[in-house]
């Protein structure tokens, strides 16, 4: 990820799940990241290969469940 792009600006499918969680659908994955206004700091929660369905819900649910967002894909 590049220094000083917002993660809400990578794709036109990327969207805010939470105060400062975004989830990033990228091309081969989905990426689920938390931002850090104050720390100007960026961290991966979770990584999910685009291909399988199955894996992308299963990132879902955890995701969700971990970090008490509302991620519907």
């Amino acid at each position: 990820m590049e220094e000083g792009a917002n993660p809400i600006d990578i794709g036109k499918k990327s969207i805010a799940v939470g105060k400062d969680k975004v989830l990033i659908k990228g091309k081969h994955g989905r990426y689920l990241i938390e931002v850090s206004v104050l720390e100007k700091q960026v961290d991966v929660l979770g990584i999910c290969y685009r291909g399988n369905n199955k894996e992308i819900k299963r990132l879902e649910r955890l995701m969700n469940k971990m970090y008490d967002l509302n991620i519907q894909y």
